[in-house]
């Protein structure tokens, strides 16, 4: 689907290793060891052609992160310091420095390089193990001078990126749903990848956990680029879209307003200054833009539809807008004053 992009990751994922194995073990001897060496290497192409293959997807996926992550990018960084360093103990020698002093260069940075690429394992480690079972509220406070006294702390919660198939552990996406449902939102909002690839990741288990999530105001939601279920081979033209089809369905079902370029209103009695009721009633808009990005992640958003009828002020209006973007996967309430 997007050649260029496959290409560029795989270069990423195969000129660490040569630049390890030709320059800095480079003469080495290393026997069986090699098998080791090569290893992730072989499992990444093996997941390449998995894929390509239209094998079981949450499994590619999880498989590419954890590869990525346990060993492209730990080895990127130690070559871009042995790189560094092996340069600098050039300039040093070139500079009439002595080879003592260029091997030292070359030498330290290589040991930088691993500790750096060690730590960043560690943590990559952690995050794919137990990450996804660290729930953390983050609160914020939102303030407008012109927003209707009966919105005064309005709370709304923001969720996104749970890709479903990472909570596939038993009891994880129960325990996000009471964290949320503890939280006593007026509204949920959710900013897109609720899948990773599949609308099959909505099984049964995860929609009930997801559908017993509760706002005074109900759960909106806007679709992300993996919701559109385009990272996968399908025999039939129009597969992805009738996956994609079938998740905003599936979402549905669960309760979910899904909002495609589409915007809603919400309303509350208005309150006078004494703090009493009156007949006529504030409102605020919710509006939902679809997915928008660069490529290779593409844009699918018409920002003017969504507007459609929202005459009140801007900051009247809960805008959610699905970006690629650094991802909240926590709970995040929001409070309006």
């Amino acid at each position: 689907m997007f050649p260029l992009f496959y290409i560029i990751v795989s270069l990423l994922v195969v000129l660490p290793d040569v630049y390890i194995r030709w320059v800095c073990l480079r003469g080495m001897d290393l026997g069986w060891w090699n098998l080791l060496f090569w290893a992730p290497l072989a499992f990444f192409v093996f997941l390449l052609v998995m894929y390509f293959a239209g094998g079981p997807q949450p499994f590619v996926f999880k498989g590419m992160v954890s590869a990525i992550l346990c060993f492209t990018v730990p080895k990127l960084l130690f070559c871009i310091v042995s790189i560094i360093g092996r340069a600098a103990g050039y300039i040093a020698w070139d500079s009439g420095g002595s080879e003592v002093l260029r091997g030292a260069l070359t030498g330290g940075f290589d040991v930088a390089g691993i500790v750096l690429a060690g730590c960043f394992l560690v943590s990559a480690v952690y995050g794919l193990t137990y990450g996804p079972k660290r729930l953390e509220v983050r609160e914020e406070t939102l303030t407008f001078e012109d927003l209707p006294a009966s919105f005064d702390g309005y709370r709304i919660v923001h969720l996104s990126d749970l890709h479903a198939c990472s909570y596939a552990a038993p009891g994880l996406i129960e325990k996000l749903a009471a964290t949320v449902n503890d939280l006593d939102a007026d509204l949920i909002a959710f900013t897109g990848d609720l899948v990773n690839s599949s609308q099959e990741e909505l099984d049964p288990r995860m929609t009930a956990a997801l559908s017993s999530l509760r706002a005074r105001d109900g759960v909106y939601s806007v679709v992300g680029n993996h919701d559109y279920c385009e990272y996968h081979d399908y025999a039939a033209a129009d597969g992805a879209a009738r996956a994609f089809a079938e998740v905003v369905r599936r979402e549905r079902a669960m309760g979910w307003r899904v909002l495609m370029d589409s915007s809603a209103v919400i309303t509350r009695p208005a309150v006078s200054d004494n703090g009493e009721p009156e007949r006529r009633q504030d409102s605020i808009y919710v509006i939902g833009v679809e997915h928008c990005g660069k490529p290779p992640f593409g844009s699918r958003e018409t920002c003017g539809g969504p507007f459609t009828g929202c005459r009140r002020c801007f900051s009247r209006r809960i805008l959610l807008l699905r970006m690629i973007l650094p991802p909240y996967i926590l709970p995040r309430p929001l409070r309006f004053s």
